[in-house]
């Protein structure tokens, strides 16, 4: 065989899955900078979208209302804004809300989230679809999706395997309660 022979092996195309790990290097070494805010769901890398002005009102008015609900149950649950959570070493997801006991700082427990809430505007394939599968797989209780353009709260529960087993809906402007919560109802007047 001389220099100038190639040699044609087949090469098998293969997805490289991501650790929690390589997205922190990547994240500390400023790869993620010119990015609004980037997660890590099942290994592959997410770029998403700023918080549009839609978005965060419905954001915020769901944490004020969530948080009003918990005091008038007595309940010593807490509202998370945005917390960072790592699942396994596959994902860091950043749910719009969450609702958990007091942590002692550092990231939140995906074990102590008794609900995960995101907010969507421009993500509600991702938030039904990979999103849910991973809050499923790791046996979050309660998820729901605000879907700002729908006008509509999905509310799942019943986790089992990747799926959860329950799953219904409520319009904007009707109360909704937590499936897992005791005495958690909120109105979702405002959306």
């Amino acid at each position: 065989m001389t220099v100038h022979e190639v040699i044609a092996i087949p090469v098998e195309q293969k997805v490289w899955k991501v650790r929690v790990q390589d997205f922190l290097v990547l994240e500390e070494s400023g790869a993620f900078v010119d990015y609004a805010r980037a997660e890590l769901l099942d290994g592959e890398i997410w770029v998403l979208n700023a918080i549009h002005s839609r978005h965060a009102a419905a954001q915020a008015e769901l944490q004020g209302r969530l948080w009003a609900a918990l005091r008038a149950a007595g309940s010593s649950l807490r509202t998370y804004v945005t917390p960072t959570v790592v699942i396994e070493n596959r994902s860091r997801v950043e749910p719009n809300l969450a609702v958990g006991p007091p942590n002692d700082g550092g990231l939140l427990p995906v074990q102590k989230i008794r609900l995960a809430l995101e907010v969507s505007d421009t993500t509600l394939p991702v938030d039904l679809g990979s999103k849910q599968r991973i809050y499923a797989a790791a046996g979050v209780p309660e998820y729901w999706v605000a879907d700002v353009n729908g006008r509509v709260i999905h509310r799942m529960w019943s986790p089992s395997g990747e799926i959860y087993q329950r799953h219904d809906k409520t319009i904007f402007g009707q109360s909704i309660s937590a499936a897992t919560l005791d005495d958690i109802i909120i109105d979702t007047d405002v959306l």
